[in-house]
């Protein structure tokens, strides 16, 4: 008779926490959160969006003003313009990484898709009226970035507690180069599907490597001995004429450099225009070591084994056709190269030395794309977890599908190029004053390279106090208190 009311006991208490458990909110309930499902099984980008407390957001609306085109020069979709699966590798990643979201969520994401150079202009009238239409925006940091920061319409975004900047899906260099003062207004990583097309990076002709019995740049890397002053003396005397005794886009060159990756051979030195020592900003474009590496670069262009260029695209050219053993170029370019017929590898820009501890890339500022989030956003929670998702998926879908991109155009997939391409990504650096081009310093830099003429400290002394001034004013933005009506 015990046995039986300790047996009735114990079938009432497990009908009441079944009914517990039966009562308990899902993500079907308007409101209610649901604890995370299991991921036994789960894909990583599965895993990682499980991570995530889900919350209903009711079907609201996530608006992100972003960009599929620059400038007519070349398409880099930053979202899925089709609304099903097209079968281009980065837009179903993309169109993938939405709709896990938006199903987990209940949210819908949509994008307003402006012209690069017009996205400052199309958002900041609606945030200075005070309309929170835009929950986030992908801005090119050179041109709409910095509009939206120097007109102060941006909100920090240590506001946002669900954005954590120490996992691996936000760039640490550019968090550590912007932040100030315990804020900050822009960051880049794999959210942006420009992430991997921004950074400068050398390229080599393989065939040509083999035939001149040059030293692999692979193995150069690995060893440590990938600098300027080897690699300058791997282009020594490799000029030569097609036989009509002038310099022009026929010959045969060592480098061909693309017109903007000048002063990606001063910072992969380890050259700075702008050094951040604690909460201030420092210009040392004019420090003496900084002068002394500039000439240096400016003696190694000053040959005629270094192609200068005539229109934007020659250096691209004569590199395709197999005229040139290097090219180095910001990797937004790499899809101009999709039929060349020779192969070609890619890796970092070249170090100073081999006391350098690290390879360094600069990020080509217009192409670069940062995620802003302007000060009209209310709701902090929501878009601070929104953006983490989107920056946390993005890790295991978009992201490497634009390493797979880049690597595909070079018609190779094998490990030694994966692991430098993603060097060249992940050792980028990010200096106010090139990203901003205060006071226009930075096409100065590159002009003296261009025409060998260190002229250029004339240029710095006629600008100093307009750069330091522009400098201050940037320091002045990270103690200005927003405060929400």
């Amino acid at each position: 008779m015990r046995q039986l009311k300790i047996f009735c006991f114990l079938m009432t208490i497990l009908m009441l926490l079944g009914t517990l458990l039966a009562c308990k909110p899902d993500s079907n309930t308007p409101g209610g959160n649901q604890e995370n499902p299991s991921t036994d099984g789960a894909s990583k980008e599965e895993q990682v969006l499980h991570s995530f407390e889900r919350v209903d957001y009711k079907g609201d609306i996530f608006m992100i003003a972003a960009s599929s085109t620059y400038e007519n020069r070349f398409t880099i979709d930053q979202f899925a313009v089709d609304d099903e699966y097209n079968g281009n590798i980065v837009h179903d990643a993309l169109f993938y990484r939405d709709t896990m979201i938006e199903e987990y969520f209940h949210i819908n994401i949509e994008y307003d898709d402006v012209l690069d150079s017009q996205i400052a202009a199309h958002v900041s009238p609606g945030i200075r009226t005070g309309d929170d239409e835009y929950s986030l925006i992908l801005a090119n940091l050179g041109n709409a970035a910095r509009k939206l920061f120097d007109a102060d319409l941006l909100r920090n975004l240590y506001d946002f507690e669900d954005i954590d900047f120490s996992k691996p899906w936000w760039n640490r260099q550019s968090v550590e180069n912007f932040e100030l003062n315990g804020k900050i207004f822009m960051a880049t990583g794999a959210i942006t599907n420009r992430y991997v097309y921004a950074p400068y990076a050398m390229l080599f002709n393989t065939r040509l490597i083999g035939e001149l019995s040059l030293e692999n740049p692979y193995d150069m890397v690995e060893s440590g001995d990938w600098t300027l002053e080897n690699f300058k003396l791997m282009i020594e005397d490799t000029y030569n004429d097609d036989g009509n005794d002038v310099v022009d886009l026929e010959d045969f060159y060592g480098l061909a450099p693309a017109s903007d990756s000048e002063t990606a051979y001063y910072f992969a030195c380890g050259g700075r225009m702008v050094k951040k020592d604690g909460d201030e900003l420092i210009p040392v474009y004019e420090d003496g070591p900084n002068v002394t590496l500039l000439q240096l670069v400016i003696d190694m262009y000053d040959t005629d084994d270094v192609l200068k260029f005539k229109e934007t695209y020659d250096s691209n050219a004569t590199f395709k056709d197999g005229r040139a053993i290097f090219h180095s170029t910001a990797l937004c370019d790499i899809t101009m190269l999709a039929n060349m017929e020779d192969k070609y590898g890619i890796v970092p820009m070249p170090k100073y030395d081999e006391d350098q501890e690290n390879y360094i890339s600069n990020a080509n500022s217009s192409i670069s794309t940062m995620a802003v989030l302007p000060i009209t956003v209310r709701d902090t929670k929501k878009v601070g977890t929104i953006v983490e998702a989107l920056a946390a998926v993005s890790q295991y879908t978009s992201l490497d599908k634009q390493y797979d991109n880049v690597l595909l155009l070079r018609q190779a997939l094998d490990e030694k190029s994966k692991l430098n391409l993603q060097r060249v990504v992940e050792s980028v650096s990010y200096d106010w004053g090139y990203m901003f081009d205060i006071a226009q310093v930075k096409t100065k830099i590159a002009q003296a390279i261009l025409k060998s003429n260190m002229g250029v400290a004339d240029d710095y002394t006629s600008v100093r106090d307009v750069f330091n001034g522009a400098l201050a004013e940037i320091v002045a933005r990270f103690y200005y208190e927003y405060t929400e009506e």
